[in-house]
């Protein structure tokens, strides 16, 4: 009997711990331009304050609550381009470094989180 109601309570933990981390993460749209458009999730939308595409100068511009350390740039293949310094509330990022059109990844790194966070990015034109 108590083999039996270990191997149910084992069961159900590990039930519990497979549906637990399949858990879908929630994005939001916080850009949708003619030339771009950017998804996040939910907790890295409530860290911008602001985002917008510059159209004089081609730039993608964020402004945070918290500091960012550092962006990745990933290109369509899901490549690691680059990484950038940048230890500001605000980040402009050239369209330029995105290359043609696709889908493409940005990571920041925020002051105090632990985890780097992705967005989504598309580029239409």
């Amino acid at each position: 009997m108590k083999n039996l109601i270990l191997s149910l309570a084992a069961t159900f933990i590990f039930t519990l711990s497979a549906f637990a981390s399949n858990s879908p993460v929630e994005e939001v749209k916080i850009l949708n331009s003619e030339n771009i458009e950017v998804m996040v999730d939910v907790e890295l939308s409530e860290i911008f304050t602001s985002t917008m595409f510059n159209e004089n100068d081609n730039t993608l511009e964020f402004t945070s609550k918290e500091k960012v350390n550092y962006i990745q740039i990933f290109n369509t293949k899901g490549e690691l381009q680059y990484q950038l310094p940048v230890l500001s509330k605000k980040v402009k990022i050239g369209k330029s470094l995105f290359g043609e059109k696709g889908d493409y990844k940005l990571g920041f790194l925020v002051q105090g989180k632990k985890e780097i966070k992705f967005s989504e990015i598309k580029i239409r034109n």
